[in-house]
C-alpha cells in the first residue's frame, strides 16, 4: 500500500485514491450502488416513476453544505425527464398533458429530491448503442 510519489502524481494520486475507495468500501464506511438506466429520451419518457417511499437524487462531485444554493446544469435525457416527471406528479389532476417541466416550470416547486455527495462515479455501456449506461457510484455509508 506504499507507493513513493515522484515521477506521475497523477497516476499515483489516482491509485491511492483507489485504494482509499476499496478501503471503505470493505470496512463497510463506503457504499456502491450500481444501477442501470436508458439514455433513449422516448424509452425514458416511458419509464415507470421512481417506487413511493423513495426520494430521486442527483449523484455530486462535491459535497453540498448545510444551507448552500447550488445551480444544477441538467442536460442529460435522464434527469431532464426526472423533472419532467416530478412535474406530472406536481401537477394538478385536471391538467392536460404534456406535464413536461418546461411547459411550467413552477410545477417543481415544493417537490423532494435528494443530491449525494458521490465519492466516485463510472459510466459504462450496457450493451449495444441503444442499451443506455449502467453507472456505478461510491458514497459515505
Amino acid at each position: 500500500d506504499v507507493l513513493l510519489l515522484r515521477r506521475d502524481e497523477a497516476l499515483s494520486a489516482s491509485t491511492l485514491r483507489g485504494l482509499e475507495l476499496a478501503r471503505g468500501l470493505r470496512s463497510g464506511r463506503l457504499l456502491r450502488r450500481s444501477y442501470t438506466f436508458a439514455t433513449d429520451p422516448a424509452a425514458l419518457a416511458r419509464a415507470p416513476p421512481h417506487p413511493r417511499g423513495t426520494i430521486p437524487f442527483f449523484t455530486l462531485k462535491r459535497p453540498l453544505r448545510l444551507g448552500e444554493e447550488r445551480r444544477l446544469s441538467l442536460f442529460e435525457p435522464r434527469w431532464l425527464a426526472l423533472l419532467d416527471a416530478l412535474a406530472a406528479a406536481n401537477a394538478p389532476a385536471e391538467t392536460p398533458a404534456p406535464n413536461a417541466a418546461s411547459d411550467d416550470p413552477s410545477r417543481l416547486i415544493n417537490v423532494s429530491f435528494g443530491c449525494v455527495f458521490a465519492l466516485n462515479r463510472v459510466h459504462t455501456p450496457a450493451g449495444p448503442a441503444d442499451a443506455g449506461r449502467v453507472a456505478e457510484a461510491e458514497a459515505e455509508a
